[in-house]
């Protein structure tokens, strides 16, 4: 089993973003924040917004939403790439990204398919177990729900961890099909699962409450000065803009930190620092 230093992905990391930055930023702005500041701009408040509000009779705007997240997808594939390296320039990047997304797609579909059967059965097990004839507040209280519920998160926390942590990586580096991404993310991961769930965790409440601390600010400045945010007005485009620059800088900075602990894991913890290349 492949050493996982934490620290040592982290060091590479500003290395690699002290380095090349510049390179990394033109593809997570191109491909991360413009993209977001533009729904967000459209529907304040994002995707699930829109999908809790109902998006079923405005097709066009399932389709903006659709259309936003491949090319997220996109944008974090390539940033992956760039953040592995060597020798890859920019436009290959994303080309390579273009070209393997729909493996990647294919793992997140898999981890999304067995958690939804695993809530299937979970649910015929508690029709049976509780009654077809409890009221829905009685359903709510009982704790054979609360402990379903549990166990559901639990699993698709664990799935996420073992598979999708380091499935953009071995999507992008290597020449795998869906299979195959989900076969050598859980081999790469394996006998790591609490040291990825706790940077994973620690990173994603840093960046949570970071994110909601300039959204505030943020928020205020800009309803203060240019009124409430509404959908394709200047306040939302402002704030959108703003937000997805923030989400796009912690979102790129996520995906090289789990390039370079694929990168240790995947050369047995020996990896080193490289660089990606403009291709200039």
């Amino acid at each position: 089993m492949a050493a996982l230093s934490i620290s040592k992905a982290w060091e590479e990391s500003k290395a690699i973003l002290a380095h090349d930055g510049r390179l990394i930023a033109a593809v997570a702005l191109a491909l991360m924040a413009l993209p977001t500041a533009i729904l967000d701009t459209v529907v304040p408040g994002g995707p699930l917004r829109a999908i809790m509000t109902g998006i079923e009779d405005r097709p066009s705007l399932f389709l903006l939403i659709f259309v936003v997240l491949v090319i997220l997808l996109i944008g974090q594939l390539a940033v992956t790439r760039l953040a592995i390296g060597p020798s890859v320039s920019v436009g290959g990047a994303i080309s390579h990204a273009i070209k393997r997304l729909p493996y990647y797609i294919a793992a997140a579909l898999f981890v999304g398919a067995v958690t939804m059967l695993a809530l299937v059965i979970a649910a015929l097990i508690v029709s049976v177990t509780v009654g077809a004839s409890v009221s829905q507040e009685e359903l709510a209280k009982s704790p054979i729900v609360a402990v379903t519920a549990i166990a559901i998160s639990c699993l698709y926390i664990f799935l996420l961890v073992r598979i999708m942590c380091l499935a953009a990586a071995v999507t992008s580096t290597e020449e795998v099909g869906p299979g195959g991404v989900i076969r050598r993310s859980w081999r790469l991961s394996s006998g790591h699962f609490w040291r990825l769930f706790g940077f994973f965790l620690a990173f994603m409440v840093t960046s949570t409450i970071v994110l909601f601390a300039i959204g505030s600010v943020a928020g205020l400045l800009v309803q203060a000065t240019l009124g409430k945010p509404e959908a394709l007005s200047a306040s939302a485009a402002v704030l959108a803009l703003i937000e997805a620059l923030v989400g796009s800088a912690t979102t790129t900075l996520l995906a090289v930190m789990l390039a370079r602990i694929y990168a240790q894991l995947a050369s047995g913890g020996e990896a080193q620092a490289s660089v990606p290349s403009s291709g200039t």
